[in-house]
């Protein structure tokens, strides 16, 4: 059986350029719901889940995570939030490239898309809805299924195995070292794209299987995606 070709897209700076919305709605949300200052300056947000994130800055400021309520009402509110915060954001903040080039992998009988994002996936589904990014991923792993970014790619993998019910060749895309990291973690390829914060040089310091320094050149990009995943 030839095996399915799966693709696990990150979702900030390797698919949209979110202009820091996340960061200024987890911002916003932390000032509502516990009435402090929020504790996120030199907390990093590349790479890492949202409840790792969230659970740093509240280890920061309060000295203890969250507890289940108050992670609940935090997480309710950034809902609510995030919607604004991208209002701000271009009319289309879609990396160059992207389009064509999920739309070249969406059309191949032979592909799954998926996501791999540490965003909730209410919050994913929030980032891509205004570009109408959605309709290209069924599914994926979220950073609601596990804080880790590793365990996360597991599930997004588990997922994409369970789609194709048989043989998978599986390829991670994003833009920083941490999902290099989940990707051998889990034991499959990654290609590294250098489109958001991390430089190019750290990104290829990773020995990625693939690197590209943006996905403008689509046609390209999808022939060494077709060429060399795994």
């Amino acid at each position: 059986m030839t095996p399915t070709r799966v693709f696990l897209f990150d979702l900030d700076g390797t698919l949209v350029d979110s202009g820091g919305a996340g960061r200024r709605a987890f911002e916003q949300s932390w000032a509502d719901v516990l009435a402090r200052p929020h504790p996120f300056d030199g907390v990093p947000f590349s790479g890492c889940t949202d409840i790792e994130i969230l659970q740093a800055g509240a280890r920061r400021d309060l000295g203890r995570p969250l507890d289940d309520d108050e992670l609940a009402r935090f997480l309710a509110r950034y809902l609510e939030v995030l919607p604004s915060m991208l209002n701000d954001l271009p009319p289309d903040a879609v990396l160059p490239g992207v389009r064509p080039l999920l739309d070249a992998l969406a059309d191949r009988g032979d592909c799954l898309l998926g996501l791999c994002t540490g965003n909730i996936e209410p919050g994913a589904r929030a980032k891509l809805a205004p570009w109408d990014l959605n309709r290209y991923f069924a599914f994926g792993g979220f950073g609601s299924d596990a804080v880790d970014r590793t365990q996360m790619t597991g599930h997004a993998i588990r997922r994409a195995r369970e789609r194709a019910a048989g043989p998978v060749r599986i390829l991670v895309i994003g833009d920083s070292i941490r999902d290099a990291v989940a990707a051998r973690g889990n034991g499959v390829r990654v290609a590294l794209v250098a489109s958001g914060k991390t430089p190019a040089d750290r990104l290829q310091a990773q020995a990625p299987d693939l690197f590209f320094d943006s996905l403008v050149e689509w046609r390209d990009v999808l022939a060494r995606f077709l060429d060399t995943a795994p």
